[in-house]
């Protein structure tokens, strides 16, 4: 039986590629050098949706300069092996958004939404991968369980998750101080 060889590509070269698939309506992601597709459901675009919509009402009336987005490109610019999309991200920055490519750095949020085939380890990796590159929090959103993780790193670099159950409030810690959302109203049109 024939083995299928995977071809590892870096970040520079998979930009035309996404460009690409993007003109086609397809996402893609490059993940330690392995062009990865995502298939997002109605569920999935929902919760992004929505997600954007409530950090969005929170930073714009306080006149907090960040830009918040959705499957928008981030690449660490140490890592030439992936160019990563989260599900929805928040990047403070007085700069006008990045109108071409990626963005150079990590989102200051990263939410990532669980689709049917990703596995809480794999979620965790995610944010693991996010949080050593720069961002400084990580929110894991799994629709089924309705609740959602809140990743950091402690100070040895270890993966802090506190889960946010039914009934319970999502915050933003430092990041957005203040921030708080019952998680009930997030899963509430599901």
């Amino acid at each position: 039986m024939a083995q299928m060889r995977v071809q590892i590509i870096t970040a520079g070269e998979f930009n035309d590629i996404a460009q690409a698939a993007a003109s086609e309506g397809r996402l893609l992601e490059l993940v330690h050098g392995e062009v990865v597709e995502k298939m997002p459901t109605e569920t999935h675009g929902k919760l992004a949706a929505l997600i954007a919509y409530f950090l969005l009402a929170f930073i714009r009336p306080r006149g907090i300069r960040a830009h918040v987005g959705v499957e928008v490109r981030h690449e660490a610019p140490d890592d030439a092996y992936n160019s990563r999309l989260p599900d929805v991200s928040l990047r403070f920055s007085d700069a006008p958004p990045v109108s071409d490519g990626a963005v150079s750095q990590m989102p200051d949020l990263a939410v990532e939404i669980q689709s049917p085939t990703d596995r809480p380890h794999q979620m965790r990796e995610k944010a693991l991968y996010y949080l050593s590159k720069g961002a400084h929090m990580v929110w894991l959103v799994y629709p089924a369980a309705r609740q959602v993780e809140i990743c950091t790193l402690d100070a040895d670099d270890k993966l802090v998750i506190q889960t946010v159950t039914p009934g319970g409030t999502l915050t933003a810690g430092d990041v957005l101080p203040e921030f708080e959302l019952v998680v009930d109203e997030l899963f509430s049109e599901l």
